[in-house]
């Protein structure tokens, strides 16, 4: 057994699996290529999202060095904070989230992921961007203090154990579409840590597929420091991970010209595409913007139409019961 398969069984099953492979029929046809959706959304966890399979891999570490809290760190409508909370439920952890707002205060609705976080029983205080550093050490002090044992998780999961999800998710991934080859794998780049597992675990695997970021927040270049990172991160912890990964491909014209958080007029359309010609759910911060993004690479040239093409559905769907998304004009423009 390798490092890599050794680092991978460490883990705790927080939800069943393999999540399903489906082909895309109706917006195949409609769009002239050969689409399938990787179904993260299905992660039985919490309403489901990719941060499941980070947080098999980090909850086991937190469990392993002692934890019995779990805290991090998240935008208002985090769905990495509803993920651990309901991770801390299940695992009978207890649970601080540290929410950003512009104020710093509670918002003045309490919808979407932050209801169900409510649900779900977390602690919550909230901080803005720029003071999130000073609140995190009193938080952790506050708990140390109380004789708690708590583990920070950076947002999103962003880290070499957050990463170990998806590069396990490969391996699924290949075992379902065994019989055709994966010419190109499109996802969502945030922090850019399901990106990095999917790079290192198509190179452990020696398969060439090339893998498509598109950045719901960041720059090109910032998003390409950060996956390199935990690349380092994952040979470093004994990983073994090849290095002739190949280029990181991110696109960063996709995030909106109010940033992250916010709905285009691409992520509407693609959203209202894959519900009325599939019956699946996108939402505008993520997945529709992925999936407005691809079918724009794919209308450029830049996807190969006779080529096999994988979206990867990271999930979110509670983002769509907030009021900013709620109106019916914004899905009529």
């Amino acid at each position: 057994m390798t490092k890599s398969q050794v680092c991978l069984n460490n883990k705790i099953d927080l939800f069943s699996k393999p999540t399903p492979l489906e082909e895309l029929t109706r917006v195949s046809s409609t769009y002239q290529a050969n689409f399938w959706v990787k179904r993260d959304d299905l992660t039985s966890l919490g309403a489901g999202g990719n941060k499941a399979r980070k947080l098999e891999y980090i909850s086991h570490d937190a469990i392993e060095a002692g934890a019995d809290t779990l805290v991090t760190l998240g935008s208002i409508q985090s769905n990495h904070a509803r993920m651990t909370a309901a991770t801390a439920a299940k695992l009978d952890l207890e649970c601080h989230l540290i929410l950003i707002t512009d104020s710093g205060n509670s918002p003045d609705k309490i919808e979407g992921n932050r209801l169900l976080e409510e649900i779900l029983g977390g602690n919550v205080s909230y901080t803005t961007a720029s003071n999130a550093s000073a609140e995190i050490d009193r938080i952790m002090e506050r708990l140390h203090s109380k004789g708690k044992s708590p583990y920070f998780i950076e947002g999103g999961g962003h880290s070499k154990e957050g990463a170990m999800g998806y590069m396990n998710c490969v391996t699924e991934l290949l075992d379902q579409k065994s019989g055709d080859s994966i010419d190109y794998l499109v996802t969502a780049t945030g922090t850019g840590t399901t990106h990095a597992g999917l790079l290192a675990g198509f190179a452990q695997k020696d398969v060439d597929v090339d893998v498509i970021g598109i950045s719901v927040a960041r720059s090109t270049e910032r998003c390409e420091e950060e996956i390199r990172d935990i690349l380092t991160e994952l040979n470093q912890g004994g990983g073994s991970i090849p290095t002739n990964i190949g280029d990181i491909i991110v696109y960063d014209d996709y995030i909106g010209e109010d940033g992250y958080g916010t709905a285009t007029d691409r992520a509407r359309d693609a959203v209202k595409s894959v519900a009325r010609l599939e019956g699946i759910f996108l939402e505008p911060t993520y997945t529709g913007k992925t999936f407005g993004a691809m079918l724009d690479l794919l209308n450029r040239g830049e996807l190969d139409a006779k080529s096999n093409i994988v979206f990867l559905h990271t999930g979110g769907f509670p983002g769509l019961f907030v009021s900013r998304f709620e109106s019916e004009r914004v899905w009529t423009k």
